[in-house]
């Protein structure tokens, strides 16, 4: 789903204020066939503010309150998801797939590192496979915020219609922070039979990190608290314009 802002390719502890490490930013390009999408995610003490870009829907990961703020230029709307919701969601859907017999995308969770393959981490299902490369962090800290960033986006992109379940990138992300790195290209492989060519759906997501803030970013973290307080909040299902949220099957949007 192109709005999916954290397509789940798809985090930050509670610092506090004095000792904080340093805010940093994140610009995403992420290719599906012959359409990109860019992301732009601003990382600011205990809060992630990730752009669709160029004028389109803004998520706002609140590590310490433990929530995520969608919010809506075009339509002046704004909602909350907890991360609590998107947990129990990410149970729902599991127990689901399992009633089901669908779980290809859940089980038997597989993670190697080919450090002879130009994207070593590789985190797989039979039907659902990740593979990144990384890098390490000036500060040690900013693997851990990122990661729980990409945790947060990857049960979010699952939230909306037409997500896929995130178990396998979690497990690419926890394997990934382990080392105390930061992912700088992702791709991910869904095996379908009823796919035209090779069986085979793409999407790939690079990553390019700045250590530090621009003014520009400071200007757009300050657009957006002034929207925070200036939109109307409504409920996940009118922002979404959806029925009442249920546990829907595996879709293919992309990831971040």
């Amino acid at each position: 789903m192109a709005k999916t802002a954290t397509i789940a390719f798809l985090t930050v502890t509670a610092f506090s204020v004095g000792a904080r490490a340093e805010d940093f930013r994140v610009e995403t390009t992420v290719k599906v066939g012959k359409q990109q999408y860019t992301f732009l995610t601003l990382f600011r003490g205990t809060k992630a503010y990730d752009f669709q870009l160029p004028k389109s829907e803004i998520s706002i990961f609140d590590m310490r309150s433990k929530q995520v703020i969608l919010v809506d230029p075009k339509r002046s709307l704004r909602t909350i998801v907890t991360f609590a919701d998107l947990e129990k969601f990410s149970i729902a859907l599991r127990m689901r797939a399992k009633e089901r017999k669908e779980d290809g995308f859940f089980g038997d969770i597989k993670y190697q590192f080919n450090k002879d393959a130009r994207l070593p981490h590789q985190a797989a299902t039979n039907v659902l496979a990740y593979a990144a490369r990384s890098v390490t962090p000036p500060d040690p800290e900013d693997a851990s915020r990122y990661r729980k960033f990409t945790d947060a986006a990857a049960r979010l992109a699952a939230f909306k219609p037409g997500g896929l379940p995130p178990f396998v990138r979690l497990q690419l992300n926890e394997e990934i922070e382990k080392i105390g790195q930061v992912p700088v290209e992702v791709r991910r492989t869904i095996h379908r039979l009823n796919l035209a060519k090779n069986g085979r759906d793409e999407v790939t997501a690079t990553h390019d990190y700045n250590w530090l803030l621009a003014e520009n970013d400071q200007t757009r973290i300050a657009q957006a608290n002034k929207w925070l307080a200036q939109f109307k909040t409504v409920t996940l299902e009118v922002y979404l314009q959806i029925a009442p949220r249920v546990a829907n099957a595996p879709g293919k949007p992309p990831l971040k």
